[in-house]
């Protein structure tokens, strides 16, 4: 339970803005408003390793499957400058954007919680 409480610290948030996979449209802007709530979905991608485990043409593939538009430029995932559209990839990013079963809203977790392993088709 602890890991999922870890938030990522100031070097950590550097080092993220700084990652080959992303593209920050505004890296100043995005590092100023990292809070508590995104510094703790920087400590989950990173520890997850997804941004090295999947494409990023899939990781925009299987967002647009759910409503999320993420852009790419370059194979890099593009951070969008506007906070929220940031915070919706980021939670992507950590698997917490979802849609709702019955409402079909667009949904994000405040936390989560593994009912059953998938198995991972990459």
């Amino acid at each position: 339970m602890r890991e999922y409480y870890r938030s990522a610290s100031d070097r950590e948030v550097e080092e993220f803005i700084r990652n080959e996979k992303l593209k920050f449209e505004n890296a100043e802007a995005f590092c100023r408003n990292a809070n508590t709530y995104v510094r703790r979905k920087i400590a989950m991608i990173n520890d997850n390793s997804i941004l090295n485990k999947v494409a990023a043409e899939e990781i925009k593939k299987t967002a647009k499957t759910i409503g999320i538009e993420i852009a790419v430029d370059d194979n890099k995932i593009v951070i969008p400058e506007e906070k929220t559209t940031a915070l919706e990839v980021i939670a992507f990013l950590d698997e917490e954007a979802y849609r709702g079963s019955f409402s079909n809203d667009l949904l994000l977790a405040d936390s989560k919680r593994v009912l059953k392993k998938g198995k991972a088709d990459r």
